[in-house]
């Protein structure tokens, strides 16, 4: 989001309610209104606001003295953001538009470094461009489909604790199948 934002404002007005932080792109659109909640939380109207207009919701709770102090590393893990990046949540674009579009990442073979292809989606949202494996259907019946038409064996494969579907690459040479995703790029 913050490739987005180019002004943050404190205590910034919107409408008849005042967000703690509004995080702002180049056009004057606030993109996320972030709230530190340490006595009470925000009022329904600001709620409706935010979610009539679009804007991200990002709450971080303050309970003690110690998150006060700590405020910048309860930052990196909020309690709330009224945004999800899968694309099987029915929330996912209840507030922003979020674009997917699968890449195809040259990769060699681990075994014998014939060169494999892999595919990843690529998401674009206000957060920025990130990685993710988690494909849908339709996304995995194109894969299969521009593969099959370019004689590239794929399988399916499932893992098991998320239930994410990715698509699982042989490599033509050795005929092993490669379906390590490096899972740093989890979203």
């Amino acid at each position: 989001m913050l490739e987005k934002a180019t002004l943050i404002r404190e205590e910034y007005v919107l409408g008849e309610c005042r967000t703690d932080i509004a995080l702002i792109d180049k056009d004057d659109n606030v993109l996320a209104a972030i709230e530190l909640v340490d006595t009470h939380k925000p009022e329904v109207s600001a709620l409706q606001y935010y979610k009539e207009n679009k804007i991200i919701l990002i709450q971080i709770n303050l309970t003690s003295e110690e998150d006060l102090i700590k405020v910048e590393e309860k930052a990196k893990n909020p309690d709330i953001v009224d945004l999800c990046l899968s694309p099987k949540c029915q929330n996912r674009d209840k507030y922003v538009i979020i674009n997917r579009k699968i890449t195809l990442q040259p990769h060699r073979c681990s075994r014998c470094f014939y060169p494999i292809e892999k595919y990843f989606i690529e998401i674009d949202s206000v957060f920025g461009k990130k990685m993710s494996y988690d494909f849908t259907d339709d996304e995995i019946n194109l894969v299969k489909s521009i593969s099959d038409k370019r004689g590239i064996r794929i399988e399916i494969g499932t893992n098991q604790s998320t239930n994410e579907k990715y698509p699982i690459f042989m490599c033509l040479n050795c005929q092993i199948m490669k379906s390590k995703y490096s899972r740093k790029w989890r979203l």
